[in-house]
Formats: structure tokens, sequence, C-alpha cells
């Protein structure tokens, strides 16, 4: 596993210790501790920096845990790679204050809807990993 750099590892371990803040969200059974969340943090991060090189042709799924805020593909949903942009494609529409802000699409995907049709996406390839599913 990577380890990410020292700057924020002691972001999130500062995170993972604090105890006391006004105005912090009082935990519940339905949210993870700050701990939890730190190394659930640490761990997709480390998911984040690990790479693929994708061809065209080539299934592929999303690594656990980090769709996002994306409805499709769902985690172990087999995708085709259809396309490696060599410049990746990024929205210049969008506020810095919506999740692809500043996000760069290198991979577009062909995947199945849940009524089955094929559609096509550009993604950020680094939630991707190679699909390891059973193919019938």
């Amino acid at each position: 596993m990577t380890s990410p750099p020292p700057d924020i590892e002691m972001l999130l371990r500062s995170i993972a210790t604090a105890s006391g803040d006004e105005g912090a969200p009082e935990p519940s059974q339905s949210q993870p501790s700050v701990e939890v969340q730190a190394r659930r943090l640490l761990d997709h991060y480390a998911d984040l920096s690990k790479t693929h090189t994708f061809e065209p042709g080539q299934l592929v799924q999303l690594k656990p845990g980090l769709n996002g805020h994306v409805n499709l593909p769902v985690e172990g949903q087999p995708c085709i790679v259809t396309k490696i942009y060599e410049t990746p494609l990024k929205d210049e529409t969008v506020s810095n204050a919506h999740p692809d802000f500043g996000r760069k699409f290198d991979i577009a995907l062909l995947l199945l809807t849940r009524d089955g049709r094929a559609v096509e996406f550009a993604y950020d390839g680094r939630v991707f990993e190679p699909y390891t599913g059973e193919i019938a």
C-alpha cells in the first residue's frame, strides 16, 4: 500500500485524534468514528494512488469505495475501455463546488445501463482497475 505524503497523513491523523471541537457533529450510529474515517481515507487514498495501464477493449471495474458521486457504473459492474485520451478532457463549465471541478477525464468506457442499453462516458481512470469478475 502506498502511503500518502507526510503532510496529508499528519492532517488525517490530527482529524482522527481531534476531540471536543465546537460545531463538530455529534457521533451517531450512522456515521463512523473519526478514527475509522481516517483509516478509510488513508485506504482510499492508497487505492486512488495505484495506477493501471489500460488499453481499448480491456474490461475494467470501479475500485471499491471510489465511485463517489457517479451512479454508473456500480461497484463490480464490468465496463469496456473504448478510448484512452492522450490529453485528458476537462469540463471547464463546472463550478468549484461540484465534485467534477478540476477532474481530468482520461478514459472512455462503454457500459450497460439497468435497462440493458449500452452507453459511453468519459471517466477519471484512477478510480478503475482491471475487471476481476467472471465472464459468461
